[in-house]
């Protein structure tokens, strides 16, 4: 059984907007895929963590190829590629969890999440997608002219 309470969406609300929640690629209980593919936007949780902001996302583009976004490395970054096929994106999405945990001393993370929109894919093209990694800097973020705290 779950508590439907504590699920994301429905603490945050999503559906009242008309927002969509996807959750990460479980790789314990689910089966062998590497994570959500939308519209040929790879959504995965990742296992890859250079040591710079945005060297995990190129890191994924040469490995996975296309666009997509990636939250292991707990850290805010982008990586934005183009040539005779299209332009792709690369985004590390940050994190929601605490800055300063016990077991390491000055971690190199972000709080911040990824938000926007992924369209269908067109025959023989990239995913259109219009996505922007959003930092949460002293308990705000701050995405299309609204303030959330």
């Amino acid at each position: 059984a779950t508590l439907n309470k504590l699920d994301f969406d429905k603490l945050v609300d999503l559906d009242k907007d008309g927002w969509t929640y996807t959750p990460y690629y479980n790789p314990i209980n689910e089966t062998g895929t590497l994570g959500k593919d939308v519209h040929g936007f790879l959504v995965i949780h990742g296992w890859m963590a250079r040591r710079w902001s945005g060297a995990t996302a190129r890191d994924c583009y040469e490995t996975f190829g296309g666009s997509g976004v990636t939250g292991h490395v707990h850290r805010m970054g982008e990586f934005y590629h183009r040539d005779y096929r299209g332009e792709y994106l690369w985004i590390e999405g940050g994190c929601m969890c605490g800055l300063k945990p016990n077991y390491m001393p000055v971690p190199d993370w972000q709080n911040g999440v990824t938000v926007g929109y992924i369209y269908p894919k067109e025959s023989g093209k990239p995913a259109r997608f219009d996505m922007h990694a959003v930092p949460i800097v002293n308990n705000k973020m701050s995405f299309e002219g609204k303030v959330y705290k």
